[in-house]
């Protein structure tokens, strides 16, 4: 992320990151939940 501290970190928290977000997100699936992340939590996110 340009403009950020460049150390390692296990996850990306936005408030800590003075707002920042990364360039790239990727989410991975498993194939015990893919179902529940491709429909469902996508009907959540578009209300």
């Amino acid at each position: 992320m340009l403009g950020a501290k460049n150390h390692p970190r296990r996850s990306w928290m936005t408030w800590v990151e003075g707002g920042k977000y990364p360039n790239l997100i990727i989410e991975l699936l498993s194939n015990s939940t893919a179902r529940v992340d491709r429909e469902d939590n996508k009907e959540l996110s578009n209300r």
